[in-house]
């Protein structure tokens, strides 16, 4: 086995570079996770997508999630804004369901629609949480280089992230591959 290990080293080199370079590269990307520690306090989203064209605004308002009617549109599970809590120890998507009335020819601008699983939660708004994580907008841009152009891009931006001293968390997409997964960040959920 030594010969030919010995008569093959450039093989064997080559198989072994790659596993030790990755080693490296992912200990480097773990090692600000674990100087850091995880993020205290949990994430709310919306789809902002979704938002945009509803004619409903989710907004915080005295420390509260807040959801009004500024439009008088049509509504529709499909246009309904979608919102989100993202829980930073599991590291997944919570969506939070809001109340229609079952007669949206009823709705009127200003109202206020409820939210019975954040009604007793208080949220920061502030970019920065008080145990010093950031979350970062995901910014879209189109630039045309070697790698877009031989592999294509599909102008989607990422979905954001925290961040703190060098260690980031990814926010998750959505399952469906076909939902826009640009969010909009309203804040910390500080309870």
């Amino acid at each position: 086995m030594k010969a030919l290990l010995r008569e093959n080293l450039i093989v064997v080199i080559s198989v072994a570079l790659p596993i030790v370079v990755l080693a490296v590269f992912g200990a480097a990307a773990l090692i600000p996770m674990w100087r850091v520690g995880e993020p205290a306090y949990d994430v709310i989203l919306t789809n902002e997508l979704r938002v945009a064209s509803a004619g409903i605004a989710v907004n915080v308002i005295d420390e509260r999630v807040r959801v009004r009617v500024t439009a008088s549109r049509r509504f529709g599970q499909r246009s309904m804004p979608r919102l989100f809590v993202f829980d930073t120890q599991t590291r997944a998507l919570d969506e939070i369901p809001i109340n229609m009335p079952s007669d949206v020819s009823t709705l009127r601008l200003g109202d206020e629609l409820p939210i019975p699983r954040l009604a007793d939660v208080r949220v920061d708004p502030s970019w920065n949480s008080a145990d010093g994580w950031r979350y970062e907008q995901p910014t879209r841009t189109r630039s045309t280089t070697i790698f877009t152009g031989l592999f294509g891009n599909s102008g989607r931006g990422s979905v954001g992230r925290l961040v703190k001293d060098g260690a980031v968390i990814a926010l998750p997409g959505e399952d469906s591959p076909y939902s826009d997964r640009r969010y909009r960040f309203h804040g910390w959920i500080v309870e």
